[in-house]
């Protein structure tokens, strides 16, 4: 190597050095001069070696720094769009590099900004620190800003969808984010706010998470549950219900009133493209009931083509258990307001309804749809009979709480279809042979209508008082209304035992104090006998 060559190389290793130590108002002033002089543009390689440095500070002030300076970059028209590469607009005759070739100047600063926004992506996606993944978001959500009005043509608005596809994927696969602070703020900051970002975000979302599209590193159920989040994080009460709704813009809004982010019908379209894409990926049992708990309030409503969700209510009400339960809202809100039918319904619906129903949490969600499909009098009165005479035998086993809720409801479905008080009235003498067929699942052969309520009866010597008391509501005669089911779904155990210590009691029973002598001379137990 030649003196002058070595030379070279002890000046550059000096200047990196020195770079490395500068302070943050020492790397401001840099991009100051990279800003205000075409002559100093060489110097953004040395601002950019800057984000590798360990120093905080340091780091920081380079981030800010180089923002500073591709933004300038953006309005002198010296960045190049990587997706559709563009000409550098030429209508500015009065350019401040009028000596050197733009599009040379271009294409050298353009890959200096994509590595950039590799390093702000990277920072989003991995940084430990909730302060750091924050500020790596509102730079990008910046430069998404900046890259729509540098790269929009006239008249023709472009939003970097590649861009907000890439922020949304570092906010989906962030491993360090345990407490969903950076997917809460894009949420409420972006998502919730601005419809352009709301229908980016769920357009690109379609395709982003095809499953073809993610890396096998990349653990496609924790993908699944983040995304989930972020969708359901999104304030239902925020999504326009219609085009005149359409106002709030991150970006600046299309011109055009062709654009299809303008019109509700494509807004619905990309919520629903989002929704399916993502239930389609790998699910758990928590994401199913979690997904199925507001899906009729917060997804079907929303959806251009609600029908779509069909498969995936089916899927979930045959899995049984808690999610089947979770799935009838939305089937219900389908057959309600799409008419949609659903096969065998009622088969499935009756096979729903058995002990592990009694001890869910959901058994008030449960009973309160169930009140609703068979509401209706156009239903055979052997399939009524059917649901009938199980939740009777039910209650022979069932908890306390359940029982509560077991009577009114039976009390109710007999008020509402008179064709079952047969079930009542068939009196049981001597040996009775009930024709009734537990194991049968078609609730149309069970020949509950041939059969009768004989364990209605048999629960009015409960253990409960209340419960005792409630069963001779069957032995009365009809004349009372149809009970308000929600004045008795939601009892517990601990609910019962606070009305009983609640009552107020007139006569104080009369009790004796006895010593029982059962362990031999002198030996006694105290209790109290009544």
């Amino acid at each position: 190597m030649s003196k002058r060559g070595a030379a070279e190389v002890t000046k550059k290793v000096k200047k990196a050095k020195s770079a490395v130590h500068m302070s943050p108002e020492e790397i401001s002033s840099l991009g100051t001069e990279i800003t205000t002089s075409t002559t100093n543009y060489n110097k953004l390689s040395e601002l950019m070696s800057l984000l590798k440095s360990t120093d905080e500070d340091v780091h920081t002030a380079a981030l800010n720094s180089l923002y500073n300076v591709f933004r300038h970059m953006a309005k002198e028209d010296l960045l190049l769009n990587p997706d559709h590469v563009l000409e550098p607009k030429t209508k500015d005759q009065k350019t401040k590099v009028p000596d050197l070739n733009k599009k040379t100047v271009a294409e050298w600063i353009s890959p200096k900004y994509e590595t950039y926004k590799k390093h702000v992506l990277k920072m989003l996606n991995t940084s430990k620190s909730a302060n750091s993944r924050l500020m790596a978001l509102e730079i990008l959500m910046r430069l998404i800003k900046i890259e729509n009005k540098c790269w929009s043509a006239d008249g023709v608005s472009w939003f970097p969808t590649r861009l907000l596809g890439e922020i949304v994927w570092a906010i989906a696969t962030c491993s360090v984010d345990v407490n969903l602070s950076t997917l809460s703020h894009f949420v409420s900051e972006y998502l919730d706010k601005y419809d352009d970002i709301r229908f980016h975000v769920y357009n690109e979302s379609g395709k982003l998470f095809r499953q073809t599209n993610i890396p096998d590193s990349v653990d496609q159920k924790k993908l699944s549950i983040r995304i989930q989040e972020l969708f359901l994080h999104a304030d239902a009460a925020a999504f326009p219900k219609s085009n005149a709704e359409i106002t709030s813009f991150w970006t600046k809004k299309p011109t055009s009133k062709k654009d299809a982010i303008l019109h509700h019908d494509t807004q619905t379209l990309a919520f629903q493209t989002g929704w399916l894409r993502i239930l389609g990926l790998p699910q758990t049992n928590d994401q199913y009931k979690t997904v199925l708990t507001v899906m009729h309030q917060k997804i079907i409503p929303f959806l251009n083509q609600p029908h779509t969700t069909m498969d995936f209510l089916t899927q979930s009400y045959n899995m049984g258990g808690g999610v089947a339960l979770l799935a009838l809202n939305g089937l219900f809100s389908l057959m309600q307001k799409q008419n949609l039918e659903y096969p065998d319904f009622y088969s499935k619906l009756y096979a729903l309804l058995d002990e592990q129903v009694l001890y869910a949490s959901y058994r008030s969600r449960f009973f309160r749809l169930l009140d609703i499909f068979l509401s209706s009098s156009h239903l055979a009165s052997a399939i009524v009979a059917s649901f009938i005479k199980r939740c009777s035998r039910l209650a022979l086993t069932a908890p306390p709480a359940a029982v509560v809720t077991l009577y009114p409801f039976v009390y109710n479905q007999l008020k509402r279809h008179p064709a079952c008080m047969t079930l009542l009235q068939r009196h049981v003498e001597g040996e009775y042979e009930d024709p009734f067929d537990p194991e049968e699942t078609d609730p149309l052969k069970t020949n509950a209508l041939e059969s009768s309520l004989w364990e209605l009866e048999t629960v009015q010597s409960h253990y409960h008082p209340n419960i005792s008391k409630l069963a001779k509501i069957i032995s009365e005669p009809f004349r009372k209304p149809q009970y308000n089911m929600e004045d008795f779904l939601d009892h517990s155990y601990e609910s019962l035992i606070d009305q009983e210590m609640g009552k107020n009691i007139r006569n104080v029973p009369a009790v004796e104090f006895d010593k029982f002598k059962v362990f031999g001379d002198g030996q006694y137990m105290e209790g109290w006998s009544f």
